[in-house]
């Protein structure tokens, strides 16, 4: 019997209110019944108990999940910093490309004055003969081509007021004071000959 000791509700006991705790009236058997319901070790009895199987399954299973979560949360910190440092390469790279804009931009520029100066050189005439539909580099490419095969260049002949009018006769090393010397008979023989 010394097992079996009731425990005491000694705040059920100080109420007088001729009620029993639950309000029933007369037996005061609210507690009793509780007492009743509970098994030896003052567990109630209506609970279920879960089996040890069931439980070491559910605990296992509670276990690989947290960490996994660790796991995770380990890669989802790594993961936030690689993307971090991609903003940044990236903010670089942007930096890089807004400065070779800007780059390409004056020197597009520099190359437009270029153009316009070389086309300021040729005759307007031959202006049109230009590819216009053409980038700028291809047509100062095309022109610096078009001078070096003597496109623009004037092959006219250039004589002065004055002198001989014959320039084949010029070339040949007689100038004005070759024929200075000569007698009026070996001039007429030299125009003849040619």
């Amino acid at each position: 019997m010394k097992n079996e000791l009731l425990r005491l509700d000694l705040q059920h006991f100080a109420e007088d209110t001729g009620e029993g705790a639950e309000g029933t009236e007369g037996t005061g058997g609210s507690w009793v019944d509780e007492f009743l319901s509970k098994g030896k070790d003052g567990m109630d009895s209506t609970e279920q108990s879960i089996p040890k199987k069931r439980f070491d399954d559910v605990n296992n299973r509670y276990k690989t999940l947290s960490e996994d979560y660790k796991n995770r949360q380990v890669e989802y910190e790594a993961m936030s910093k690689d993307v971090e440092a991609g903003k940044a390469t990236a903010a670089q790279l942007q930096e890089t490309i807004d400065a070779g804009t800007k780059r390409v931009e004056a020197l597009e520029g520099v190359l437009k004055t270029m153009l316009d100066a070389e086309l300021e050189l040729i005759d307007e005439e031959y202006r049109e003969l230009v590819p216009a539909d053409k980038p700028i580099e291809e047509q100062l490419e095309w022109l610096g081509k078009a001078k070096s095969k003597g496109l623009f260049v004037s092959k006219g002949i250039e004589f002065s007021i004055g002198g001989p009018s014959n320039p084949g006769r010029a070339g040949n090393g007689m100038g004005q004071a070759g024929y200075a010397n000569k007698s009026p008979l070996e001039l007429m023989q030299m125009g003849y000959s040619s």
